[in-house]
């Protein structure tokens, strides 16, 4: 049989209390607002649009019961690669500006074109000679080719003569090699004609390697290497994340002829 018990208001505060001295039972859950875009730290007044020349940017954002939260910025710049990166180690509540400079960005797309260059003569080598695969390894070696592209794209818009554009020049010849080889195994009859196209891809993206980690390498050694130019090709998309899951979103561009709005998504 079942049994009804009168609860007190006195009672049911008790008990709201005792919940809230349980650990684990209840908790405030994580707030991020107010993501947006200016030209110091204070980002007042914010803007979605800076000049060329412009060394660095900052992201501010107000934050609300961020303890024992993990809370990331991710600043996505062409082709979806990740042009600068950082956890944020916050607790309570309150503000955090973070700064986006064109030296973190230019050390962040050269090493991930370095990545997809080897990543592409790993995938070409095993089109060549693994005994089932060759057409999802020929993919593989397309899908590295337009993130080093990509990369391409975004130093080419960086304004600093310490940038080598023989270097540029050399993995744009690279590349453009070793997309010529993946059209014609494309178009090939057989498995047999794609491996060998597969195979002759070695010496392209062997070069293409060589150049990405000179690129690489004089990109740790940059200093003070402005923005790259995104205009209406592209735009920088900052994200704000919390354990993981995206929550703000907001968008800037260096001097494009275009004014893009930003927006904020949640």
């Amino acid at each position: 049989m079942l049994t009804y018990q009168r609860v007190t208001g006195a009672a049911l505060l008790g008990l709201a209390a005792a919940v809230l001295l349980v650990p684990g039972l209840a908790r405030a859950d994580v707030g991020v607002t107010n993501l947006r875009m200016g030209r110091d730290y204070s980002a007042d007044p914010s803007t979605s649009r800076f000049a060329p020349g412009i060394n660095s940017v900052w992201a501010r954002f107000d934050y609300l019961e961020a303890s024992n939260h993990q809370i990331g910025l991710t600043v996505m710049v062409h082709g979806g690669l990740v042009g600068y990166g950082t956890a944020l180690p916050l607790a309570g509540s309150g503000s955090e500006s973070v700064e986006i400079t064109g030296d973190a960005v230019l050390r962040s797309v050269s090493a991930e074109a370095a990545d997809s260059a080897k990543a592409a003569r790993s995938n070409a080598d095993k089109a060549a000679t693994q005994t089932y695969g060759t057409v999802e390894y020929l993919i593989q070696v397309e899908a590295g080719l337009n993130r080093v592209d990509s990369a391409l794209i975004v130093v080419h818009g960086i304004e600093s003569s310490q940038i080598d554009e023989e270097i540029l020049a050399a993995m744009e010849v690279a590349s453009d090699k070793t997309r010529t080889l993946l059209d014609r195994a494309a178009n090939a009859s057989d498995d047999q004609r794609r491996k060998e196209l597969a195979a002759a891809m070695e010496r392209p993206l062997g070069d293409l390697v060589s150049a990405s980690e000179q690129l690489s390498t004089a990109a740790g050694e940059a200093h003070d290497v402005p923005l790259s130019v995104s205009g209406d090709v592209w735009q920088y998309v900052v994200r704000i994340s919390v354990d993981g899951t995206p929550a703000l979103t907001t968008e800037f561009d260096i001097a494009g002829s275009t004014i893009y709005a930003p927006y904020i998504s949640k």
